[in-house]
């Protein structure tokens, strides 16, 4: 079984029986993945107690092509297709040599940058993935004094201080919001305010109620003109 023979054979053993057991044929030249993904996706979840959900990437963009299982998936299967063959991927940020969110489909940089209204984000420990966020485990609880934050996870606990991102999030004990300490320490403001929300359109802090002030375009004076000469 260790060797390489051996894991061939185990591995063309599992496919045959995983095809039976979906009704596929075992003597077509090719097989549509819109067609038996699904049968396998709903084969394997009702037969393990994890969910599964298949991605499958292309040659073009950073969104899958083709994708199919349940949005609270915990483990994902990753495809990347091309000249009509599929290769098995380990991690989607293989494909795109950066971090990469199969909920929100797109890239990152950093966990803890990643948006707060991603699905699979934990926003206690800041991260992300099939998984997550944290789920509460044996009656665990814990309040962090220093970012104000109520753990029901031990794990959670633990990573949110070895990251150190307990330093760079913080909860408010009067309101509940999570706030980012860098992003409400910009442009001279403060920490975090209550009752004001980071505003998209002016790219400023206020209160939602406030309405939204633009601010005026600042035109930047010319720059000298250059004539390159070559000879």
């Amino acid at each position: 079984m260790h060797s390489r023979s051996g894991m061939a054979n185990r591995f063309k053993k599992d496919t045959m029986d995983l095809m039976e057991s979906v009704g596929a044929p075992l003597d077509n030249d090719s097989y549509d993945a819109e067609e038996w993904i699904p049968s396998v996706v709903e084969y394997w979840n009702l037969l393990n107690k994890g969910w599964f959900k298949v991605f499958i990437f292309g040659d073009l963009g950073d969104k899958p092509i083709y994708k199919y299982g349940p949005d609270n998936f915990d483990n994902s299967i990753i495809l990347y297709y091309t000249k009509e063959h599929f290769d098995g991927v380990r991690r989607a940020s293989d494909l795109f040599s950066q971090p990469y969110c199969l909920s929100c489909e797109s890239v990152y940089e950093r966990q803890g940058n990643h948006t707060i209204s991603c699905k699979a984000r934990c926003n206690n420990c800041s991260r992300v993935g099939p998984g997550f966020p944290c789920k509460n485990i044996n009656e665990f609880f814990r309040h962090c004094n220093g970012c104000g934050k109520e753990f029901k996870n031990e794990n959670c606990y633990t990573h949110h201080i070895t990251s150190n991102f307990c330093k760079s999030s913080k909860r408010c004990e009067k309101c509940g919001v999570i706030w980012d300490v860098k992003d409400n320490n910009r442009n001279g403001r403060e920490g975090h305010i209550c009752s004001e929300r980071y505003c998209t359109t002016c790219g400023s802090y206020h209160n939602p109620k406030r309405g939204c002030y633009i601010k005026p375009l600042v035109i930047k004076p010319p720059k000298g003109r250059y004539r390159i000469v070559a000879f």
